[in-house]
């Protein structure tokens, strides 16, 4: 497994056969009972993906994100911001750059002026 992280997704490697390994050991950890796989490591959420599993994969970096959005939303509306869709979106594409294609989305989009 460190192989396949340190010496292909660290280097932005993503190999079939890498993927069919992990999707290996996910079966065999299903086929002793797991009924969750937990992505601990950040590089992972790029090989497996939730059609490789037969059980709900959890991402921890996303888990996290996802988390520290929702607490920074939280703290802004607590001191009187108004949310708007294209701020939370600008706080999701700072949050998680990956989630999308973020060009344009400013906190300040013209969606927030109406």
């Amino acid at each position: 497994m460190h192989r396949v992280i340190y010496d292909g997704l660290c280097l932005g490697l993503i190999r079939e056969e890498s993927r069919a390994g992990y999707g290996q050991v996910i079966q065999g950890l299903v086929r002793a009972g797991a009924q969750g796989v937990i992505l601990g490591c950040t590089e992972i959420e790029l090989l497996v993906r939730p059609e490789d599993s037969a059980v709900p994969l959890f991402p921890t970096v996303r888990i996290h994100a996802e988390a520290a959005v929702e607490y920074a939303l939280r703290q802004a509306v607590a001191r009187g911001v108004t949310r708007t869709a294209s701020a939370d979106a600008a706080l999701w594409c700072q949050a998680l750059p990956a989630a999308g294609d973020c060009r344009g989305i400013t906190a300040g989009s013209r969606q927030d002026r109406h």
